[in-house]
């Protein structure tokens, strides 16, 4: 809409010139008379658009697809009552009083000077001849006063247009200005109707305006203040306040209009991001290897983790007032204990560190004391004061080493006494201390009369606090004495152990756990008497045992078969055994024999082994028993067999005892066997039922 003047316009459309009329009222120049109009009334005229501006230029733009050989003439035109003849549009042959130029439409602009006074309302008709429409137009030219409320007007809106909404910079005071240009300027009733509807949407524009301003405000102040606790001072941030909520809020503001307001908006949102990136310094209080408990400060109600090294002893929260207290098992000195503090809000953490003191004290020891040291040891806390003290009186002083060892020469002290060292840790005071009791003198003492080789017994005295004596012959302890009470003892059976003057006798005091006491030797007098008797059991084929006898000055008994050692007995009291003699006596012809030797296998004594059963097989029966006419069963018998048996189907049935010439008789044999289908067998054992031999008999008819 041209704002530079005012317009009414009546239009008559005639389908003949003046022969009948259609009356609309519409603004001329704009694009709603245009609208106004059907696309039937449209079709009918070649006037696209008329205007006049307020320095009296009148402007007709002619559709381009009607206006080339179309003629439109102005018919009259009043001014103050009077009608003048002005002119005509003849496109094909154009008139001097037009100018015309193309829009960027192709549509033809034609435009001729009036000359109006202003303050005069004007009334010109248009004729066009081609589609016989006669339109006529009213128009107002402003006067100067009322180009001042009009242009007051027109400044509210953007490019002087209501349809474009009124400029960012309108205010109340604005409005109110052009309302009284309009009371007071204005005279002409439809242009100060026209002026007054324009300020009146101006000023409901102003209102919506403010109205969603305010409500944008508000939204705006809601969002910064609900990043805070103590809104609306503003100055500490919410426990679940979020980046994204600072983001929006931030966004909120931005997009206020410039205010102080919205200054401090903007500073409350930029005290919201600081606070927000932030992160309270973590501590940590001092630890002893006997803290049980970590204190110190950090970000209010964030996650705190304990940790010695990389691992984890403890979490917990920090307190709303920013301080924490977490219980933790007891620590070694010298570690390092960290306390990690995350703040759930933006991710960040804060560690603190200590190094636990170690407030311990190493245990003191001291080594056991007689009445015989001179010199006092132990551990205890390194680099420590310790006292040496006998009961109550301190003998010594001095600083347990580096590596937690002392040693002091002292005097000997007294058996009974309770000595004592007391270590005391510099650093804390603490003190450890170990003690011991050095035994009162015992009586070990140890003598012997001189023994005479053969001598039965071996006696001497021994001290009150010797518990046992033992005789000890060339390193071996061999017996245990009787104890006396008058104080001696007595070795009753001395000579089964001592056989030579050479031998080395010696007499041990021992205690209840024998441990030794003392020890004394022997003086010895005489000859040399050994016993070195051997027996042996005669041997029957593949028994398991070969035993006898041997002396007591015999130390082991050995089997030797065919030249060569094969097995040592076992011996007890005079007694020997081999108990796997028949994996090593095998043949009548192996030369078998038992040898006694001493503790140094010296050769004492040899002797045969006589052997039984190795002549053959161990006994003979028939091949067959017929029914009904054999009754016994009669055979040949090893000599080292003693009893025959007759077993029918798995059972012994009778028993026969061997004869002195290697014979043998199961008589009645006929009355255990009875079928031909029995399983009969002789077998031949030993003295100690010892199987040596089994043999079939088929039983036949």
């Amino acid at each position: 809409m041209n704002k530079n003047i005012k317009k009414v316009a009546t239009v008559i459309l005639a389908t003949n010139v003046l022969a009948s009329t259609v009356i609309s009222t519409l603004p001329i120049g704009t694009h709603a008379a245009e609208t106004d109009l059907t696309a039937a009334e449209k079709a009918r005229l070649s006037i696209k658009d008329v205007s006049a501006s307020n320095d009296g230029e009148l402007t007709i733009i002619l559709d381009k697809a009607v206006a080339s050989g179309y003629r439109i003439d102005i018919l009259s035109m009043s001014m103050g009552g009077a009608f003048y003849a002005v002119g005509g549009i003849n496109y094909a042959v154009p008139d001097s009083m037009f100018t015309y130029t193309t829009d960027e439409n192709g549509d033809i602009v034609a435009k001729t000077k009036l000359h109006n006074a202003k303050g005069e309302t004007v009334t010109f008709t248009i004729y066009t001849y081609n589609l016989g429409s006669l339109v006529s137009f009213n128009f107002h030219v402003p006067t100067d006063a009322e180009s001042v409320a009009q242009k007051a007007v027109n400044n509210l809106f953007n490019d002087g247009d209501k349809a474009l909404g009124i400029k960012a910079g309108v205010t109340q005071a604005d409005i109110d200005a052009a309302q009284v240009l309009i009371n007071n300027n204005v005279a002409y009733a439809d242009l100060k109707k026209e002026l007054q509807a324009d300020l009146d949407a101006a000023q409901k524009a102003l209102t919506d305006r403010e109205k969603e301003a305010a409500l944008k405000l508000a939204e705006a102040t809601s969002a910064v203040n609900n990043l805070f606790a103590d809104a609306p001072t503003n100055s500490k941030l919410k426990e679940d306040t979020t980046q994204a909520m600072i983001d929006e809020a931030d966004a909120k503001v931005n997009a206020l209009p410039a205010s102080t307001t919205k200054t401090d908006l903007q500073m409350d949102v930029s005290r919201a991001s600081e606070e927000f990136s932030k992160i309270v310094t973590t501590t940590i209080d001092a630890l002893t290897s006997e803290s049980t408990s970590v204190f110190g400060t950090g970000e209010p109600n964030a996650d705190v983790v304990i940790k010695n090294g990389v691992a984890v002893i403890a979490t917990g929260k920090v307190n709303s007032n920013g301080s924490y207290s977490i219980s933790i098992p007891k620590q070694a000195g010298g570690v390092t204990i960290t306390a990690s503090v995350t703040k759930l809000a933006n991710g960040k953490t804060s560690v603190a560190s200590t190094v636990v003191k170690d407030e311990n004290i190493a245990t003191t020891t001291i080594v056991a004391m007689t009445s015989d040291s001179t010199s006092i040891s132990g551990t205890g806390e390194p680099n420590a004061t310790v006292v040496i003290k006998n009961g109550e009186k301190t003998i010594t002083t001095g600083k347990v080493a580096s590596d937690g060892t002392y040693f002091f020469n002292v005097e000997k002290q007294a058996g009974g006494s309770v000595i004592s060292a007391t270590v005391t840790k510099e650093s804390n005071g603490k003190t450890s201390q170990a003690s011991t009791t050095i035994p009162v003198a015992k009586d070990y003492s140890l003598t012997a009369n001189v023994y005479t080789v053969g001598d039965a017994q071996l006696t001497g005295k021994y001290g009150k606090d010797v518990p046992k004596v033992r005789l000890w012959v060339n390193g071996l302890a061999v017996m245990q004495a009787t104890l006396n009470a008058d104080g001696t003892y007595t070795f009753a059976n001395a000579s089964s152990f001592i056989k030579s003057a050479s031998d080395k006798v010696e007499i041990v005091g021992v205690d209840n756990a024998y441990k030794e006491l003392g020890r004394i030797t022997v003086t010895m007098q005489g000859a040399i008497v050994i016993d070195k008797a051997l027996t042996v059991v005669p041997y029957a084929k593949d028994d398991a045992t070969l035993t006898g006898t041997y002396g007591k000055d015999v130390s082991k008994v050995r089997l030797w078969v065919n030249g060569v050692v094969v097995a040592q007995a076992s011996t007890s009291n005079g007694n020997y055994t081999f108990a796997n003699a028949a994996s090593f006596i095998k043949n009548k012809t192996d030369v078998v024999e038992v040898v006694a030797v001493d503790a140094q296998y010296k050769e004492l004594n040899r002797i045969a082994v006589v052997r039984t059963g190795f002549d053959g097989v161990a006994v003979t029966a028939p091949t067959n028993f017929k029914l009904g006419t054999d009754i016994e069963i009669a055979g040949t018998c090893r000599s080292d067999v003693d009893k025959v048996r007759l077993w029918v189907n798995g059972k012994v049935a009778k028993q026969a005892i061997a004869n002195a010439d290697g014979t043998y008789n199961l008589t009645y044999a006929n009355g255990f066997i009875k079928a031909t289908t029995d399983l009969v067998e002789v077998v031949a054992v030993d003295a100690q039922y010892k199987e040596l031999g089994r043999v079939t008999v088929n039983v036949i008819n």
